[in-house]
Parts: C-alpha cells; sequence; structure tokens
C-alpha cells in the first residue's frame, strides 16, 4: 500500500460525510426545536460563566444540570411554528433519501494506513 492517512486527535475530516453532515443538521435542529429560553439568556449562561469563570469547564453535573434548565427534555417538545415546520422538513427529507436509493449511504473513510496521531501536551 502507497497511501497513508494522519489524523490528529479528534478531527473532523477523517469522518466528514455527507450522511454525518446531516445527521449534524438535524440534530442541531432538535436542540433548536426544544430550547426553553430565548437567545438573550442562552447567549447571557454562556457568556456569564464562561468567560467570568465560575464553574470549571469539567464540572459535568453543572453542565447536565444547564442543560435540564435550557432545554424540554427530548419526546416533550412544545408544539410551535418552528417544530411544524421541522416536522414538514424531516418528512421531505425521509422522501428525498428513499429516492435517492442506497447510492448515497455508503459510508466514506480515509485511505489506505491510518495513522492516529494524540496530543500529549500543550506546548506554551
Amino acid at each position: 500500500e502507497f497511501v497513508n492517512s494522519f489524523v490528529l486527535d479528534s478531527d473532523i475530516v477523517p469522518r466528514l460525510s455527507l450522511n454525518n453532515m446531516e445527521r449534524l443538521r438535524d440534530e442541531v435542529l432538535h436542540l433548536i426545536a426544544r430550547v426553553r429560553l430565548s437567545k438573550y439568556e442562552i447567549a447571557q449562561r454562556i457568556f456569564w460563566h464562561g468567560v467570568c469563570g465560575d464553574v470549571e469547564l469539567g464540572d459535568l453535573d453543572f453542565l447536565i444540570q444547564q442543560n435540564e434548565d435550557m432545554l424540554h427534555p427530548p419526546n416533550d417538545v412544545p408544539d410551535s411554528d418552528f417544530a411544524r415546520e421541522l416536522a414538514r422538513f424531516e418528512t421531505m427529507q425521509r422522501e428525498r433519501r428513499s429516492s435517492r436509493g442506497t447510492a448515497r449511504s455508503v459510508g466514506l473513510y480515509p485511505p489506505g494506513n491510518i495513522t492516529h496521531l494524540v496530543k500529549t501536551g500543550q506546548s506554551k
């Protein structure tokens, strides 16, 4: 084999595919539908806790609580114009996927030998 692929840490490029991008889009749209707060309130929380640093970044319990405070549960999304448009969009996307066939569902992988490089420390 004469092809080598190098991947640094959690580099997105080797995993980039149409299916993954569509999955990311769908997850973001579902998160938007679940939001309880205004954009201003969310930005305020992110700024306050992220920039002012009153909480450690690795505090998983705090992050889980913040998500629960800001988002409706996944199976309890309130009815809204956005939720109805999202349902229409998803129906349209399912129809498009079924009409495309299986040709676009082929997974993409880096070619040849894969060398996964991992950072062991940060240089300043």
